[in-house]
C-alpha cells in the first residue's frame, strides 16, 4: 500500500471521486446486445444524476471555508499580526471546526508567521498554488490537494489574502483540511444498496470510500487499473471499465470535483463481477 508521503506531485494535485455504478454481469446476461447497451446507458445516467448532488456539497464547502477565513481575517487578534495571538486564535477556530488539520497566516512573501499546529522550523509556502492564487485574485483560492509542510498530513488547503485600506496585501490566511474531510463527498448521496463511492487520486490512491472510509483509505488500484484510469482521464472520457480496489472488474462513471483546483472526477459502481455472465450474451 502506498503511503501519503510517497505521493508524486501529480497525485497531490489530481483527485478522483469514484462512484461504482452497475455490476457488469447484469449487463452481460441479456440475450440482446441492444438491450444490454440500453441498460448500460440507463445505469450511467442514474449515476450522473446522483453525482450532481456533489456539486451542491462543493459549493457549500467553499462558502463555509471562505466565511471561516474572513472571520479569521477580521478578528481583533489580527490587527497587530502578533504571532502568539494569531496562533491562539487559529487553535480556537480549529477546535470549533474539527475537520481542519491546520490554520494560520503567512506574509506576502510566503513565510508562515502563525499556525494552529506548532511550527518546529521556518516554513515558506510561496510556491504553493493556493498561496499564489490568494495573492492574485479576490476571494478564497481554489483548494489545492497537498501534503502539509507543517502537519505532514494530506488534505486540501485554501488561502485568502487580507489587505490594508489601500488594497496592499498584509497577510495570507490559510485553512488546511484533515484527510477525513473528503468523506463528506463520498457519503453525500443516497445510493442504492450495494453501490459504493470512492475519492481517488489520479494515480489510484484512495482518499475516501463510502461506506467504510477508514478501511479503504490509503489503498491503491493495481497498475493495470491505474493505467486504464489515467488513459480515460487523458481522453476526457466519463466512464472506464477496470478492476476496483477490491479486484472486481467494474464499470465506473467519472466527473471532476472542482473544489481541488478543478482536478477531481466522480464515479459510481454497482457490485458484481464482470465475467459472471460472459458467453451468455
Amino acid at each position: 500500500m502506498a503511503s501519503f508521503s510517497e505521493l508524486s506531485i501529480r497525485q497531490r494535485i489530481w483527485l478522483v471521486l469514484s462512484l461504482a455504478i452497475a455490476p457488469l454481469f447484469i449487463l452481460t446476461v441479456s440475450d440482446y446486445l441492444e438491450e444490454r447497451e440500453r441498460r448500460l446507458a440507463a445505469f450511467a445516467d442514474d449515476a450522473r444524476l446522483m453525482l450532481n448532488g456533489v456539486l451542491i456539497a462543493e459549493i457549500e464547502q467553499r462558502h463555509h471555508v471562505e466565511a471561516l477565513l474572513r472571520t479569521f481575517a477580521g478578528a481583533d487578534e489580527m490587527r497587530t499580526l502578533d504571532a502568539r495571538q494569531c496562533s491562539e486564535l487559529a487553535i480556537r477556530l480549529m477546535t470549533a471546526h474539527r475537520n481542519l488539520a491546520n490554520m494560520g497566516a503567512a506574509t506576502p512573501d510566503g513565510q508562515i508567521i502563525c499556525s494552529g499546529t506548532p511550527l518546529t522550523k521556518p516554513v515558506n509556502v510561496s510556491d504553493r498554488l493556493w498561496f499564489q492564487q490568494a495573492l492574485a485574485q479576490p476571494g478564497v483560492s481554489a483548494g489545492q490537494f497537498t501534503i502539509g509542510r507543517i502537519t505532514g498530513e494530506p488534505g486540501v488547503t485554501f488561502g485568502l489574502m487580507s489587505g490594508d485600506t489601500g488594497g496592499k496585501p498584509r497577510f495570507v490566511l490559510f485553512a488546511a483540511t484533515r484527510n477525513d474531510w473528503f468523506d463528506r463527498f463520498t457519503a453525500i448521496n443516497s445510493m442504492p444498496d450495494g453501490w459504493t463511492a470512492f475519492l481517488l487520486t489520479a494515480d489510484g490512491l484512495a482518499l475516501s470510500r463510502y461506506p467504510d472510509p477508514e478501511q479503504w483509505r490509503g489503498k491503491i488500484l493495481t497498475e493495470t487499473s491505474r493505467e486504464a484510469f489515467r488513459q480515460a482521464m487523458s481522453r476526457g472520457e466519463r466512464s472506464v471499465r477496470m478492476n476496483g480496489l477490491d479486484g472486481v472488474d467494474r464499470l465506473f462513471v467519472l466527473q471532476p470535483l472542482e473544489i481541488a483546483s478543478g482536478s477531481v472526477d466522480r464515479q459510481r459502481r454497482y457490485p458484481g463481477r464482470a465475467d459472471a455472465g460472459r458467453g451468455r450474451a
